[in-house]
């Protein structure tokens, strides 16, 4: 109850800003390891987004848009051939097309050919004008959050602004710190000196998501929260400090130490290496155990 709650107060607190203060935008993440819930808290988001905009009475549409780096659109050479700012521009307007597998050289060339280079605040102004007279069906998500007792257990604020947005996007980057390398060559780059996460690339799209959730003092068509959801909080939280912006932490609760041991033998099922005895239990093994427990 905990973090849907942080979920539904920091979506209140992007959509009732007032423009004009960039020092108040509030960036989330979502961090933790593998199978712990962070896809499904990101997603929660997105139900809390819609209801909240919903039982709110504003006439906003809320589109949802999803980007991962993951094994069926991962990051590589494509994103580093492109640039930071590119990548992310067409990786977005790609998956609010929503197709499958969209993440290849043929369906980047024919996005290029069409609109060429752009920023990711322009292809945001494309896919609302387009949102606007087609707005995403939302059917299906609403049925799994009604289906869902952590989803109504608790009311949900009011969304009290005199200048809502016509569309508001929620735009979630999963799996960014695939994205950590310096000018898209070296991994996980640290600075030689302070020893810390050194990735202009991952800046830059940090950058990009910024700039488009920050609501200008003129009047905007659109808005946009951001969420990050990856293995690790501190390179994110690195690259924010010292900056003008705010990074919200959505505490994914805990695996027990059954739930913990349980994750491993099922991942065991499929990644067991050859070497290993047939009948070793890697989770039984008192060393294993103690790390575990850490």
């Amino acid at each position: 109850e905990g973090i849907l709650s942080m979920l539904k107060d920091h979506y209140k607190q992007v959509f009732t800003l007032p423009p004009g203060n960039p020092k108040q935008f509030p960036l989330g993440i979502v961090a933790g390891i593998p199978g712990i819930g962070k896809t499904r808290a990101s997603l929660e988001y997105v139900r809390h987004a819609v209801q909240m905009t919903q039982a709110s009475g504003h006439a906003t549409t809320v589109v949802p848009i999803y980007v991962t780096y993951n094994s069926t659109t991962p990051f590589g050479s494509l994103d580093r051939v492109l640039g930071a700012g590119l990548s992310i521009a067409y990786r977005v307007l790609l998956s609010y097309i929503n197709e499958d597998n969209f993440w290849n050289l043929p369906k980047v060339q024919e996005v290029a050919a069409a609109i060429g280079r752009v920023t990711l605040s322009e292809v945001l102004g494309i896919i609302a004008m387009h949102a606007m007279q087609y707005p995403p069906n939302l059917v299906q998500l609403q049925v799994a959050a009604a289906g869902s007792s952590s989803s109504s257990s608790s009311s949900s604020p009011a969304l009290t602004t005199a200048n809502p947005p016509r569309v508001m996007f929620v735009l979630i980057l999963d799996e960014f710190q695939r994205a950590l390398i310096h000018e898209g060559v070296a991994p996980e780059p640290r600075h030689p000196v302070s020893n810390k996460i050194d990735s202009p690339f991952l800046q830059s799209i940090v950058q990009a998501m910024v700039t488009c959730s920050i609501r200008s003092i003129s009047p905007q068509t659109w808005h946009c929260t951001a969420l990050f959801a990856g293995l690790t909080f501190v390179p994110l939280e690195e690259l924010i400090r010292g900056s003008s912006h705010s990074l919200t932490r959505f505490p994914v609760p805990c695996l027990t130490f059954g739930q913990s041991v349980a994750y491993v033998k099922y991942y065991m099922e499929t990644q067991r290496p050859t070497s290993w005895p047939q009948d070793f239990d890697i989770t039984q093994d008192a060393v294993f155990q103690r790390v575990l427990m850490y």
